[in-house]
């Protein structure tokens, strides 16, 4: 008789979406999201997006307003206010992704309220200190993050209010623990963008991160 993996997780399409009402991202009280995947086969794609699977914190931080915190608004900039800046902050929760994976590829999508065309160039930096949605200013935050650029904006054909970038070194470095995991800050030196947050109304133009990974192993013998 065939065998089967003892590994069988959910996917993400019957996880509760309890998650959408959480007003911050605190690491060390992560609900489980889980992930279907087959020792040895793959790869798998799951979807990271507040109300759909897993938790997300996004707000922003501003120069010109620093002790100001913005993480109950349903849009957030990266850009400057004359020569005052504004940065977008975003962090997902990877803990469905089984512990092993190999990420094959990550991708952030995110949804502008203006255009997001040329010749706005929007980078994403790794931030490098803990903070709060809830909580988190300008000033507290005090510019914490490396000035690496990680990805830059790459527009969607047909639909230039779609922003996705290419994380996917980072977030295997967050998985591997090469790297602390503290998310993301996109910002851009002229110009401005308003993104949608995980706030706005509109379930699918929130922050989404989708992962793909591979889970290695052997597969079962018949």
């Amino acid at each position: 008789m065939k065998t089967k993996s003892s590994l069988v997780i959910a996917t993400a399409l019957t996880l509760l979406a309890g998650c959408a009402t959480t007003p911050s991202f605190e690491k060390a009280v992560r609900a489980p999201a889980t992930a279907s995947s087959t020792p040895g086969r793959g790869p798998v794609c799951l979807p990271i997006q507040r109300g759909v699977n897993g938790a997300v914190a996004d707000t922003r931080v501003a120069e010109r307003w620093p002790d100001e915190s913005y993480g109950t608004q349903s849009v957030a900039f990266a850009g400057s206010v004359g020569s005052a800046a504004r940065y977008v902050l975003v962090d997902f929760d990877l803990g469905a992704i089984p512990e092993g994976a190999v990420i094959t590829r990550a991708t952030i999508t995110l949804h502008a309220s203006t255009n997001a065309s040329a010749p706005s160039i929007v980078t994403a930096h790794r931030i490098t200190t803990a903070w709060n949605e809830g909580t988190v200013t300008w000033s507290s935050f005090g510019g914490a993050f490396d000035p690496y650029v990680e990805a830059k904006l790459d527009r969607v054909e047909g639909d230039e209010r779609v922003a996705r970038f290419d994380v996917t070194r980072l977030v295997h470095a967050w998985r591997s623990g090469e790297q602390a995991q503290h998310g993301v800050l996109l910002k851009q030196d002229t110009s401005s963008i308003a993104f949608a947050t995980s706030e706005t109304a509109a379930a699918a133009q929130r922050p989404r991160l989708d992962v793909c990974f591979t889970v290695p192993g052997t597969r079962d013998a018949s």
